[in-house]
């Protein structure tokens, strides 16, 4: 008897194979190093958005990561695979990726030339391409044009925005490995434009010769073999400068240039001179090179050199650095007028080096072939000196080795207290570099760094991880709370000059900066709390300002004046879930306020000392706020009900809109003025930051509260257990436990998804501020 048995394919075990990635030998790569310059493998943009793409043998995956990379909760880190960007270049290796100064644009070039330029418009998956080209051979270097200016601590203005693009936002210079430098702009939207020259003394490659054979480019001197193999660029202090090194015509030679650009005005066409002003030869003959780059100083940049050789036991790596000065001639060479010294020569004994980079102050970092990684110390800032041992005593260990798993890349955070690194299994890590015990001096450092990137628009997720820390050592007290309010204060005396009421455009940043912040540090719920509702205030008044039709007339009901105030009709509906979310404000903070002053449990040095919910009847701002917001409610209400008007959006529901707002009429506006004319605050930020009544008389304000106690306290505060609860900060609207949210990776605030099938059923989903706010956190 013949039995038949369905056989079904059946996945195959990994357990016998280990969790090693597939990966090429340690003599493979480095072979490679000396031939071609290592690819980039991660970038990271100024707002903490990180790019990997592992370098092969690993299957090219681009992959996007945002978040908190610095804490050890990976709930709130984001990794999103970019397919967009993996199926333009199809699956081909990518060499070089660049993110802009603003960190709002994204250029990737991949191994044969073909260099695509991306926008990240509002949340991270949105992915728009901006510009594509084909270079036609592969790129040796890559630098972003300026196009902003940069706060520093620098007070010399510069006297001529060089290498600027006149004609658009973006503008970028690339060099490809035949030596052509092709400058690209952007014109208008998605027009770009570009010119082009050629390094001199190089091989300018015909690439329209699709007939020239082997023996034919040998003859003419163009063949493939004498290209660019390594290259570092840099623009300081208004002056391009382009290191090149050709490993298999010119192995002991590195060339430095430097580049000047002329856009195009009006008739006359765009040139670039291209003029090498110095030749550096390493010291030792039997060394290759294999990593090149420019290092800041107070001066003209230094030039550093990454080279290696193999031994009978293994490798051994060398860094050099070559000092660039500028000498006085009367008459110009065609070699330049650069001397050039070596000032420094580590060596490295058994491992060679694999990646070799700079930060802004000028330290360098390198990775081994062991997998560990060096930094050079640093005597300010925030950086660690020397701790650990390492190959030379300006440097020190921060990453132990990790046998054969050398690094190939590696990032600094936007603010240069972390490195993120990658090994070449794929592996990605983070390593702190600044000081285990922060001290007074590195305060200030931290405080300094925060404006900065307030006034820079850097993320700062970096450095309140240093703020944490800062929270948790012994004898810190309230430090990490007095950094921030002294941040903003400055900060806001920057933006406003003077002005009294808030700018909640110009303080977003301020805004978000201390809600991300207060999220993240121990025991600071309450003041968090305080600070996202209370915030919302000015929000809710303009999206009330922005409805009415008539911006004088407002003006004049706050002047208390009679005047009959106009709406939008398509704006009603969004106004009545605004004037919701002020009612469980208001019966929030009232119960809040009645518990803290008048409960039997509650004592005047309890009430001094701690957090409490009710210090925002305190503060003046947002006592001003709601005082208008409750005005133009009483406004709308009567429009409402009142005046004849058609609803162009969903107009079958006008009905229903008329008998909520009589709802909301029949419960009277709870009359707060008189109740919170009480105290002026002296400081509209410390008041939130810390949420206490300590320096206010707490008699005084029990006095006052229990006089209007009749008029402001209702049974309902009492019998609601809870008024507002988890609610979406942008559309005000609230959040059950069955409704998928989006998380800010910035202020951990839950938001509701747009553009779904539900909002195109919304009355709401007409207004004007409706459809801005939802694009984007309020952070």
């Amino acid at each position: 008897m013949v039995q038949h048995v369905t056989l079904k394919r059946q996945k195959l075990s990994h357990t016998n194979a280990s969790n090693k990635a597939a990966r090429y030998s340690s003599f493979f790569n480095f072979s490679s190093l000396t031939c071609k310059q290592s690819p980039q493998a991660l970038s990271i943009s100024k707002q903490n958005i990180l790019i990997s793409a592992p370098i092969q043998p690993i299957p090219n995956q681009i992959h996007l990561i945002a978040g908190d990379l610095y804490n050890h909760n990976c709930i709130y880190v984001q990794k999103t695979h970019v397919e967009i960007i993996q199926k333009h270049h199809k699956q081909r290796a990518l060499t070089h990726m660049e993110w802009n100064q603003k960190g709002n644009a994204f250029a990737s070039i991949d191994e044969t030339g073909q260099l695509a330029l991306w926008k990240l418009e509002g949340p991270i998956e949105n992915w728009k391409l901006e510009y594509s080209v084909d270079l036609k051979q592969p790129l040796a270097a890559f630098i972003w044009l300026n196009a902003e200016r940069q706060y520093t601590d620098n007070l010399v203005r510069e006297p001529k925005a060089y290498f600027r693009n006149p004609y658009g936002y973006l503008g970028f210079l690339t060099v490809t490995i035949h030596g052509e430098i092709t400058v690209h702009y952007q014109r208008s939207g998605a027009l770009f434009s570009s010119f082009s020259a050629h390094i001199p003394m190089t091989n300018q490659q015909d690439l329209k010769r699709s007939d020239a054979s082997c023996f034919s480019m040998s003859l003419s001197g163009i063949d493939n073999w004498q290209h660019i193999s390594h290259a570092a660029i840099i623009l300081e202090r208004n002056v391009i400068y382009l290191a090149t090194h050709y490993a298999s015509s010119q192995p002991r030679i590195v060339q430095i240039h430097t580049i000047d650009i002329k856009f195009p005005i009006m008739e006359k066409k765009g040139g670039i001179r291209c003029r090498q002003i110095a030749s550096v030869c390493p010291e030792e003959d039997d060394l290759f090179v294999t990593q090149i780059g420019f290092k800041k100083t107070d001066h003209d940049p230094q030039l550093y050199l990454g080279l290696g050789k193999e031994t009978p036991e293994g490798w051994n790596g060398c860094v050099q650095q070559w000092e660039l000065k500028q000498r006085e001639s009367s008459f110009p060479l065609d070699v330049g007028n650069t001397l050039k010294n070596c000032i420094s020569n580590i060596h490295i004994e058994g491992k060679f080096i694999t990646c070799l980079k700079s930060i802004k102050d000028g330290s360098m970092v390198m990775g081994l072939s062991d997998g560990s990684i060096h930094l050079e110390s640093s005597k300010q800032g925030l950086l660690k000196n020397n701790e650990s041992s390492s190959y030379a005593p300006n440097f020190w260990c921060i990453v132990e080795p990790k046998g054969l798993d050398a690094i190939v890349d590696l990032v600094f955070s936007p603010n240069e207290t972390h490195i993120l690194y990658m090994h070449v299994s794929g592996k990605i890590g983070i390593a702190r570099a600044t000081h285990d015990t922060l001290e007074e001096e590195h305060v200030d450092a931290l405080i300094t760094k925060f404006q900065y990137c307030l006034f820079n628009n850097v993320d700062t997720i970096d450095l309140i991880s240093e703020l944490v820390r800062l929270s948790k050592q012994p004898g810190s007290g309230d430090k990490p709370t007095e950094i921030i309010d002294n941040v903003l204060t400055a900060y806001e005396a920057h933006c406003q000059d003077q002005v009294e009421e808030w700018n909640v455009g110009q303080l977003q940043k301020a805004y978000g900066l201390a809600l991300a912040a207060l999220n993240r540090l121990p025991n600071k719920q309450i003041q968090s709390i305080n600070l996202s509702r209370g915030m919302q205030l000015p929000v809710i008044l303009e999206c009330f300002i922005s409805s009415c039709s008539n911006y004088k007339n407002v003006m004049k009901v706050f002047n208390k004046e009679q005047v009959h105030l106009e709406f939008e009709p398509n704006s009603l509906w969004s106004l009545t879930l605004l004037s919701t979310w002020i009612f469980n404000f208001v019966k929030w903070v009232l119960h809040e306020w009645d518990m803290l002053l008048h409960s039997k449990r509650s004592q005047v040095t309890d009430v001094e000392d701690k957090s409490v919910h009710s210090v925002l009847f305190v503060h003046k701002e947002s006592r001003g706020y709601l005082i208008k917001i409750l005005t133009l409610i009483q406004h709308f209400i009567q429009f409402t009900n009142n005046v004849n008007y058609q609803l162009d959006h969903l107009p079958e529901s006008q009905p229903v809109l008329q008998r909520y707002t009589k709802t909301l009429q029949n419960e009277t506006p709870i009359k707060i003025e008189e109740l919170t004319c009480m105290i002026i605050a002296n400081n509209r930020w410390s008041t939130l930051l810390r949420s206490t009544l300590k320096g206010y008389s707490i008699p005084n304000l029990q006095n006052i509260s229990a006089k209007y106690k009749d008029k402001c306290t209702k049974p309902c505060l009492y019998i609601e257990k809870e008024i507002i609860g988890d609610y979406d900060p942008i559309r005000k609207r609230n959040i059950t436990g069955d409704v998928k949210t989006n998380l800010c990776i910035r202020c951990h605030q839950h938001i509701l998804p747009v553009n779904t099938e539900a909002d195109t059923l919304d009355p709401c989903s007409s207004a004007q501020w409706y459809q801005s706010l939802s694009r984007r956190c309020i952070c």
